[in-house]
């Protein structure tokens, strides 16, 4: 995260980010120099991370231009999953890990949750989220927040290149089963 990565938040509003920002010591100290006091990490089950990235890199890779470590294609699709196994064996253990030692550290500024109990149990989860940031929202406040949410879900967009084709499936809790 770039010391200078959110010169640009408004100071008396919230903000929210998205980011895959590694643990690391660098990353952790741009975020007290720039102020950040609250953190959610979302993490999914690695074994739903490793075969959604097995059906990413599947359909990624004849875009022109796009990075690209394995051809899943030309390979049989176990040893295309096998791979993608491995892949989050060797990272994103280590990337929840170290979110989870850096939340133990901080346990008023970061908050984990888990993707499955998110998706499991929505209302819970986004109290505990809101509490999290102080927001001291009710029931119903919350309720109606995540009626509206769920009513106003935009679609996945990707450019309409020919050629190209959307990576986005479902997913969802518990895919790798599938």
């Amino acid at each position: 995260i770039p010391e200078n990565g959110f010169k640009y938040f408004p100071e008396k509003c919230y903000s929210c980010i998205k980011t895959h920002a590694s643990p690391t010591t660098e990353n952790f100290k741009s975020l007290d120099k720039n102020g950040i006091e609250k953190i959610i990490v979302i993490y999914r089950d690695p074994r739903d991370v490793a075969i959604s990235k097995y059906f990413h890199w599947s359909n990624v890779s004849n875009r022109p231009g796009k990075l690209k470590f394995v051809d899943y294609n030309s390979m049989n699709k176990n040893e295309a999953i096998k791979h993608s196994i491995m892949v989050v064996k060797r990272y994103v253990f280590e990337w929840i890990n170290g979110w989870l030692v850096y939340s133990k550290l901080n346990p008023n500024k970061v908050s984990i949750v888990r993707y499955e109990d998110m998706y499991a149990n929505s209302f819970a989860i986004f109290k505990k989220m809101s509490q999290h940031y102080c927001l001291n929202l009710n029931d119903e406040q919350i309720t109606l927040l995540l009626d509206l949410l769920k009513k106003n879900k935009k679609g996945f967009q990707i450019n309409n290149v020919a050629g190209q084709k959307s990576t986005f499936r479902k997913g969802g809790s518990g895919d790798w089963k599938n």
